[in-house]
């Protein structure tokens, strides 16, 4: 509008093998469209769907973003809701205060027995997170999808569009448990964690995510997005991180024949 870019629906373009027709597919995590001004959504989806159809775009998949979802007036653009994610209000919650009072015991215990939490802002510790992340993926018998390979790693930590960093949990002199962080403007996103299996009775990564949220009120972030539940399922997962916050947002996926 008035040579203003007002939205924008970021993807990942796949051609179509033999036709010059493509699809646009989501990348992982929390993708969606932003809006600068909430109240044009629903008009400026109309346009880029007409654009999308212009450029040879035959079928639309993507994850929509929890904390901007809102923005879509129109329920039925928003998509099919899967499930939830958990958020903590950085700005409004208290580290420790608000959690679950098992959480909080929990903690002060790990804390109390000699657990060290440190920060590592530069992801110097990046091969040592990767091991230790990866080890937990196997533990957990999970797929090969979530093991990732030590490139994507690098770029990570190379990246210059948003902040990562690690955060270890070390008892006895040993890192014992790791998590990986985003943090982008306001935003902050507990991406990847592993725990050393002798090591999951004392929960190390309830410190981690403590520490985590005494980083985000110093940067002013306002709202640290935890995830959900493996497949947006009710499970383990998503009941252990429910424990820092009782915020849930929708998470929906968008599919659309173009």
């Amino acid at each position: 509008t008035n040579g203003e870019y007002i939205a924008f629906w970021p993807a990942l373009k796949r051609e179509i093998i033999g036709t010059s027709l493509f699809d646009l597919t989501s990348v992982y995590g929390y993708a969606g469209p932003l809006f600068k001004y909430e109240e044009y959504s629903d008009r400026c989806l109309s346009l880029i769907f007409s654009a999308m159809r212009e450029m040879g775009v035959v079928a639309l998949f993507s994850r929509m973003h929890p904390l901007f979802i809102e923005q879509i007036q129109e329920q039925a653009l928003r998509g099919v809701q899967l499930g939830d994610v958990i958020v903590i209000d950085a700005q409004q919650q208290s580290p420790l205060v608000s959690y679950r009072s098992g959480h909080r015991y929990e903690i002060r215990k790990a804390l109390a027995s000699g657990l060290q939490i440190h920060v590592d802002h530069q992801c110097d510790g990046m091969n040592e997170f990767v091991e230790i992340y990866q080890q937990s993926m196997r533990d957990l018998d999970a797929s090969d999808y979530y093991l990732f390979n030590a490139n994507y790693f690098n770029v990570i930590k190379e990246a210059t569009d948003f902040k990562a960093f690690l955060i270890f949990a070390e008892l006895d002199g040993k890192k014992i448990a790791a998590s990986m962080f985003f943090v982008t403007g306001k935003v902050m996103q507990y991406y990847l964690s592993g725990t050393v299996d002798a090591y999951k009775k004392i929960s190390p990564s309830k410190a981690i995510i403590a520490k985590a949220h005494e980083i985000a009120i110093a940067m002013g972030v306002e709202k640290i997005v935890l995830g959900g539940g493996v497949g947006s399922r009710e499970d383990s997962q998503i009941k252990f991180i429910n424990g820092f916050s009782e915020l849930r947002l929708p998470i929906y996926i968008f599919k659309k024949i173009i």
